[in-house]
């Protein structure tokens, strides 16, 4: 008998995928997923090179489940849309108003009333188009995934709007990767605009698509503003000066169509937001207006590997605060805090923590941190193994997130301890040498270079981190926290301590000590040697003088004092004294010690 194969639509595939891939949304599946025939020959688990790729058979149903299987791809794949996905609807329209005083309305109102109705189910049509096309593609259906289940989602605007928030108060990285990959699709930004800018200037740094000669002609010819266009209204170059292929002639073609949209836009931005200023009150304060963008995005003077991007975020302002604000508003927000605390089930001895963050973030949020006057809070915060120190930042992280204020920089001295809270070296971060003992500590500018990859973390917006938290801080020599705060101070260009953001300290001076070791090698201990010596603690001026040591000693003091009190790893009592005898004395556990803890599972 002669077998043919027969099509099977992608469609079907991914419907009949099986339960160990039914979370996969279509677009995960299609850049993860291959289908490979499977094979009658055994092969030995033995051989050498690379193992073979996990297999995942085809739920029961689709037919093909006996002679094919799933597997993951070595390489990730980007999938491409074959044309381009629906736009999202506009502004929902609204119900028109009767007027109950004028009986002569009532005409009107029902014109009203029935071009309402059409722009709705205008509007409906269009919506629901929008949630279809992205419900299909980026959610994933785990109720379906093998025969005999029913389908019972639904994909309209509704169903949409609901998933989407799901996705943005998730907790989970995958829930942020999603709502990241639908934006970007919705807003066509596949890559960010630095990153464009950065990739365009890098692309064309050694582009040869026309020579000298026929650059000093084009400047020439175009220095008086001249230009002739074709059939479609685009710019195009005069034969006189022409020497591109074909396909080099349809890219250009391409960029100045591109171009041209863009200056559109521009103009129309402009134009709109001219508009509005003319329709606002004469009276309004200074403060209310808005800052347009009528510059174009490069200077076109310069080569291309030279071009910088000349426009400027633009700020607003609330009528209701004092300094520009930039953040837009979030319904219910202080609900919102309020429940994740709520969730997060903190001890009592962090909620000072969480409350000294939450009203830094919310004077960033009203633009108050931008004031001469204010001094954000900074918080040293200390307590035994156990205490949920990493609980504090895990909490942080996730109000910074619903408060839209940026991010947290976090670090420790030590890389072990930087990846265990998803952070980085301090000293690599911030470019802070490393002084040998007996060396003299000195000032050193910031390496340039070291300076922009810093910067390139952040997308070069500097101004979305909101706080640094510093993990295990018995690690730090006091050198290093004024470091921190000079190259604070430099990067957000503000000479309030660490720059005017909020710095937080966490660890356990009964644990480890910095390596350069000593009395004076730590940072509570620089700040008493000198009480020691000079009778009364350092002052800004007197630490200024003496150093960079001294300078981070009076830093320190001036961090606000938190101690965490409450067990959450061990409730054994036992336990907890031994704990307890060992950061105070220093003396490790005797035999006698040992013999009571040796049916515990885990010290700490």
């Amino acid at each position: 008998m002669r077998w043919s194969k027969l099509p099977v639509s992608f469609a079907a595939l991914y419907r009949y995928r099986g339960k160990a891939l039914k979370s996969l949304t279509r677009y995960e599946y299609t850049a993860l997923v291959r289908v490979v025939e499977t094979s009658s020959a055994e092969t030995s688990d033995t051989r050498c090179g690379r193992k073979k790729s996990r297999t995942y058979p085809f739920g029961a149903g689709l037919g093909i489940e006996n002679t094919y299987h799933q597997v993951l791809r070595s390489k990730l794949l980007t999938p491409k849309f074959t044309s381009s996905p629906p736009h999202p609807p506009k502004k929902m329209p609204q119900p028109p108003i009767l007027d109950e005083s004028d009986e002569e309305s009532d005409e009107g109102y029902n014109d009203q009333l029935k071009a309402y109705k059409k722009e709705l189910a205008a509007w409906r049509k269009k919506a629901d188009k929008f949630a279809h096309f992205y419900l299909i593609v980026f959610r994933p259906e785990d109720e379906l995934y093998e025969k005999g289940q029913v389908c019972t989602y639904k994909y309209d605007y509704e169903a949409f709007l609901k998933y989407y928030n799901q996705l943005c108060w998730g907790r989970c990285e995958i829930d942020d990767l999603r709502v990241r990959q639908i934006d970007r699709v919705v807003h066509s930004l596949r890559i960010d605009k630095d990153k464009k800018e950065m990739l365009a200037a890098h692309r064309g740094r050694a582009k040869t698509m026309w020579s000298p000669e026929e650059k000093e002609a084009a400047k020439e010819y175009y220095g008086n503003y001249q230009s002739t266009a074709n059939d479609f209204g685009i710019d195009v170059i005069p034969d006189a000066i022409q020497s591109l292929t074909s396909q080099e002639e349809t890219n250009a073609r391409k960029h100045l169509g591109h171009s041209r949209a863009i200056l559109d836009t521009l103009r129309n931005l402009t134009k709109t937001t001219e508009d509005s200023i003319l329709h606002t009150s004469r009276k309004s304060s200074p403060s209310a207006t808005k800052t347009n963008v009528n510059v174009l995005p490069f200077n076109m003077d310069l080569d291309e590997s030279k071009r910088q991007s000349k426009i400027k975020d633009t700020s607003y302002v609330d009528e209701d605060t004092s300094g520009p604000n930039k953040y837009r508003t979030i319904p219910d927000l202080g609900k919102k805090v309020e429940d994740y605390i709520k969730a997060q089930d903190l001890s009592a001895d962090k909620d000072i923590v969480v409350k000294l963050a939450r009203d830094h973030f919310e004077a960033i949020r009203s633009g108050k941190a931008r004031e001469k006057d204010y001094i954000a809070p900074n918080a040293l915060v200390c307590g035994k193994p156990g205490n949920g120190k990493s609980k504090i930042i895990e909490s942080l992280d996730g109000i910074a997130k619903i408060m839209k204020v940026g991010e947290q920089m976090k670090h420790a001295f030590m890389g072990s301890a930087a990846v265990g809270i998803r952070g980085t070296t301090l000293l690599k971060s911030w470019n802070i040498p490393v002084f040998e003992k007996g060396q003299q500590v000195r000032y050193k500018e910031w390496n340039d270079d070291e300076k922009r990859a810093l910067k390139r973390m952040f997308g070069q917006n500097i101004d979305s981190i909101c706080a640094v938290i510093i993990d295990e801080v018995s690690t730090i020599q006091p050198y290093m926290l004024a470091y921190l705060s000079i190259r604070m101070q430099e990067l957000f260009e503000n000479d309030k301590p660490f720059g005017g953001r909020m710095v937080i300290l966490l660890g356990d001076f009964d644990q480890k000590p910095p390596t350069a070791g000593g009395k004076s090698g730590t940072l509570p201990g620089v700040v008493m040697k000198y009480i020691e010596e000079e009778g009364a603690p350092p002052t800004s001026k007197s630490a200024e003088m003496l150093g960079l040591a001294q300078m981070g000693g009076f830093l320190f003091t001036k961090f606000r004092y938190i101690e965490l009190t409450t067990q959450h790893r061990s409730g054994d009592p036992k336990h907890m004294a031994l704990i307890n005898k060992m950061s105070k004395t220093g003396v490790g556990p005797t035999v006698q010690d040992l013999k009571r803890i040796e049916n515990f599972v885990t010290l700490s």
